[in-house]
């Protein structure tokens, strides 16, 4: 396979569908997972490990089919050509690698499933002094360059959002 079109067409192509595995249930790959299934209606099974090291020797022996798993963890398989990259789950391509397409951009248009790191408050913090003095702070760590290189080397790629964009970013999540 070497497309998200082909991987569907061979998924729907078997009544038994596919095993994908991910580093532990509940996880951003997990949920990455079901949410392709169901977008894409294909028939998958996920199989959850205890970790990514402990998925990347059955996915790198050919024990495992697919997997949905941090970017950092599979690049250099991807780039060695041990494994074959079809997508990454944001809605932008990666920093981390940029020459994989999303999966939206792959054939899911509208796709997109990214796990987030984000600070919360009680409703009760008062707004102006500290929630806004927090935003702002953050925003500037999230800017510097050596903050932005340390988060990328983990796969992490800083955004930073106002509180009311990240309110609507995550009512939307909970409703999907």
């Amino acid at each position: 396979m070497t497309s998200v079109n082909e991987l569907i067409s061979y998924v729907k192509s078997r009544p038994e569908g596919l095993h994908y595995a991910g580093s532990a249930r509940g996880t951003v790959q997990h949920l990455s997972g079901e949410l392709l299934k169901r977008t894409t209606g294909m028939n998958l099974t996920y199989v959850p490990y205890k970790g990514t090291g402990a998925v990347m020797p059955d996915l790198l022996s050919g024990r495992l089919q697919a997997a949905i798993e941090n970017v950092v963890t599979m690049r250099p398989h991807i780039r060695s050509g041990a494994l074959r990259g079809l997508g990454v789950t944001s809605s932008a391509r990666s920093a981390v690698i940029p020459e994989l397409p999303t999966i939206a951009e792959a054939g899911v248009p509208g796709f997109q499933a990214v796990g987030r790191f984000a600070v919360f408050a009680s409703s009760k913090t008062p707004r102006r002094h500290i929630v806004d003095r927090l935003n702002r702070e953050i925003a500037t760590f999230m800017k510097e360059p050596e903050s932005r290189e340390r988060l990328l080397a983990q796969g992490a790629e800083p955004v930073g959002a106002r509180p009311d964009e990240l309110r609507v970013q995550v009512d939307r999540e909970i409703a999907q």
